[in-house]
């Protein structure tokens, strides 16, 4: 499925706050590349209390990209296929050491998500 990689630092407006995407990396598993994005997220205009996370978003394995140079504030396109419900676990611990996150978010095949903790 085609994934359209959001832009770093360009803050989303949602109706209890906002986030940001302030990282894009890959791992290295099985000889297979995982697209991971890490965010901040921010719950500041909610009715019910403040708060706050960082988080990973995972698309899943890249098959395809379009390694052209691109510059900052600009988009780019990858081909990816979900990870695997069987591995996410282990992607998951990967990324809450590695990045010191709390809570891991995988694209499925479907196109929904998926939040481990």
């Amino acid at each position: 499925m085609k994934y359209n990689h959001p832009v770093l630092f360009e803050e989303v407006t949602a109706i209890g706050g906002h986030y940001t995407f302030v990282k894009e990396g890959t791992l290295l598993i099985k000889n297979r590349r995982i697209l991971y994005f890490v965010g901040l997220g921010s719950v500041d205009t909610s009715c019910c209390g403040i708060g706050g996370c960082i988080y990973a978003y995972v698309p899943g394995y890249i098959i395809e990209t379009d390694d052209i140079e691109y510059k900052a504030g600009e988009s780019r396109i990858s081909e990816i296929s979900a990870v695997e419900k069987e591995e996410r676990s282990g992607v998951a611990n990967i990324l809450k050491f590695s990045e010191n996150v709390t809570q891991i978010i995988f694209m499925t095949d479907k196109g929904s998500s998926e939040a481990l903790f």
